[in-house]
């Protein structure tokens, strides 16, 4: 019988150049990574020889009887091998290998390919698999069917696994599993029906392109600058080790003071800084069978399941190379590194409270003095209130109990309130009143800020439209606009919709965005802002003055007014270097043709002099503190009734 041998030459192409690619990316030498090249290159050397097996059969190539055994052989080496990797592929992407080769089972699961490498070193006396006779007749014999019965077997096993620890897997990486296993399976069928048919070897190379594009596929799970894995691996395997209830270690490693030296020493230099720093860091964690994480610019964890040393004999490894003054070129840069010990599930058992913690871990260690600190030491309290406030948040959200409060705004020319800042306020029945300055934080970190901007701007023009407010003199409402909502892609269509629904002028609007939101993301805002302000809404710029000042944010960016710090104001009444640093901040704003509204004002002292300075629109304690809709109201219509101030 003829065997058609072109669906081998085609999965040899394939597999050639899935081989190249995978060794031209940047890929971490970790165990699945490792399993998965194993697997390219068995499937590689079994389509090989299946190939030259095929071209033997139909005569192309001249195969004596020792030749075509040995091609033979090799060939069932490779093919018995497949399926157990792939079974092991998914225990360690799952990271049950861990609990596996502590137990009985995972030794079990070896037996049928220990009896099948068994079976093949027999078969020169047996024959049981094959035969080859002296003219070059191949005779398949009855053993053979085992090949297939301990493939099958694997590959069940791994089908069954992968249903019953589904929730481990996202569907994408699901679906790759799967089809990995039924076109093998399949194409192994079709191969039984027609022997002449080696369509085998190309449903395997198949489905190693289903496998790379599914889950080997690394750029989303990658820091590509240094070619470690990023946060989204680190809280993928988090994650999958927390269902999986294994045990595992952190070693939390930060650079500290980082947005001193970014301002010291500028970006050239740091990035010569951290390709040194995160080498230096990678090797040590490698040399103790740790996997590196970059979790943000300046901040890494380092991950283990077995630890070959001690964690605070390598955590003070950390701090002896990395405590240093690094010489990065001509430049000399002194580091200060802290670094925090955690043992999961025993510190923490989600990845929210670890990713949390890391600040929390920064701060103590930098208040405290020392350089490593063991997360079981941490006053747990900290973490138990950040998480209930987050649940606080979510409740609030859910159940609409969020309030919005407003601040009255004076202005100065009018001698009148012609304006307000509305202020959301969370007041939750176990907790009570919670300060803005903790729930908006930790309401950014997990993107429910977005919810409460869409509540707070949907409250404030309904307010407006229901009051009729340009009646009652208020011109604008200045609504606070977080980070998280400025680097959102919707932001300007989400903001016009609201506006238009309610039959508000845009100009009734006012955005504020503080300094740090600026800084952090200038580029986004200044089109989202350009966008906006093109549709008739203006923007302010808060916090002024609060230590993060760039006057490249008031000239680049498009805004209406200028919020003064309250820090700086009060400054200025009682220092006679702030009061100057005030006066030309004022000067130089009003110079811009910008307006200035001044914050934090209480006294009648405090009125007076910014007025003299000329800020057009004061707001403080000194008119009202923030007031809930009714109160708002009914102090609008008495400041009417009366000489304000």
């Amino acid at each position: 019988m003829q065997s058609v041998i072109y669906f081998d030459i085609c999965a040899i192409a394939i597999l050639s150049v899935g081989i190249l690619t995978f060794y031209m990316k940047k890929n971490i030498p970790n165990l699945h990574n490792k399993i998965f090249i194993l697997m390219m290159w068995l499937i590689l050397g079994a389509s090989v020889c299946n190939l030259v097996r095929g071209m033997g059969l139909n005569g192309i190539l001249e195969l004596d009887e020792w030749m075509l055994q040995m091609v033979v052989y090799a060939y069932l080496i490779f093919y018995c091998a497949i399926p157990v990797l792939f079974l092991f592929y998914n225990l360690v992407i799952t990271e049950r290998i861990y609990k596996i080769r502590r137990q009985v089972f995972g030794y079990v699961l070896l037996v049928p390919a220990v009896i099948m490498y068994i079976i093949i070193a027999i078969n020169p006396y047996s024959n049981i698999l094959f035969s080859v006779a002296e003219d070059g007749q191949f005779t398949i014999g009855p053993g053979m069917m085992y090949v297939y019965i301990q493939s099958v077997f694997y590959y069940i096993v791994a089908v069954i696994y992968i249903q019953l620890y589904n929730g481990l897997f996202n569907l994408y990486k699901r679906i790759s599993l799967y089809a990995f296993a039924i076109i093998i399976m399949l194409s192994s069928a079709i191969q039984i029906f027609e022997p002449g048919l080696l369509v085998e070897s190309f449903g395997r190379a198949l489905s190693m392109v289903v496998l790379y594009l599914g889950i080997q596929s690394p750029e989303e799970m990658m820091d590509k600058e240094f070619g470690i894995y990023n946060k989204n691996s680190f809280i993928e395997k988090a994650k999958i080790n927390f269902k999986s209830k294994n045990n595992f270690n952190i070693i939390v490693v930060s650079i500290d003071d980082w947005e001193f030296l970014q301002k010291t020493f500028g970006v050239d230099a740091l990035d010569k800084l951290m390709s040194q720093f995160v080498g230096e860091v990678k090797r040590i964690g490698a040399e103790n069978g740790m996997t590196m994480y970059r979790i943000s610019e300046n901040e890494f964890y380092l991950l283990s399941f077995s630890m070959r040393r001690e964690m605070r004999h390598v955590a003070e490894m950390i701090v002896k190379k990395c405590d240093k003054v690094w010489v990065c070129g001509e430049v000399e840069i002194p580091v200060d590194v802290d670094v925090c010990l955690i043992k999961c599930p025993e510190d923490f058992d989600n990845v929210d409270d670890i990713l949390q913690c890391s600040d929390y871990i920064a701060k103590e260690i930098h208040e405290g003095g020392s350089r490593v600190l063991y997360a079981k030491d941490i006053n747990g309290s900290y973490v138990r209130r950040r998480n209930a406030i987050r649940h606080a948040v979510h409740k609030a959200i859910r159940n609409n109990t969020l309030q919005v409060y407003y601040q009255p705004i004076y202005s100065t020319k009018k001698k009148a309130i012609l304006s307000a800042e509305a202020l959301v306020r969370l007041k939750d029945d176990e907790l009570g009143y919670i300060p803005p300055d903790e729930f908006i934080p930790i309401a950014e970190s997990d993107g429910s800020i977005v919810r409460i901007g869409n509540f707070v701007l949907e409250s404030v023009c309904n307010f407006m439209m229901e009051n009729n407010l340009r009646e009652r003199g208020i011109e604008f409402i200045e609504i606070n606009v977080s980070v998280v909502e400025c680097m959102k892609q919707d932001m300007v269509e989400r903001i016009e919709n609201i506006v238009k629904k309610y039959n508000l002028e845009p100009g009734q609007i006012n955005l504020e965005v503080t300094e740090t939101a600026s800084s952090n993301s200038a580029d986004v805002m200044n089109e989202n802002m350009q966008n906006l302000v093109e549709r008739g809404i203006a923007f302010s710029l808060d916090d002024y003055g609060s230590g993060y000042s760039n006057i490249n944010y008031i000239i680049n960016l498009p805004f209406h007014l200028i919020k003064m710090d309250k820090g700086i104001v009060w400054s200025a009444f009682d220092n006679e270097k702030a009061g100057t640093v005030l006066e030309s901040s004022v000067s130089m704003i009003q110079k811009l043709n910008l307006k200035i509204v001044a914050e934090g004002v209480e006294t009648k002292e405090q009125m007076e002099a910014l007025t003299a300075m000329g800020c057009e629109y004061l707001q403080g304690y000194y008119f009202s503190k923030p007031l809930p809709e009714k109160e708002f109201l009914e102090y609008l219509d008495s400041a009417h009734k009366r000489n304000i101030p």
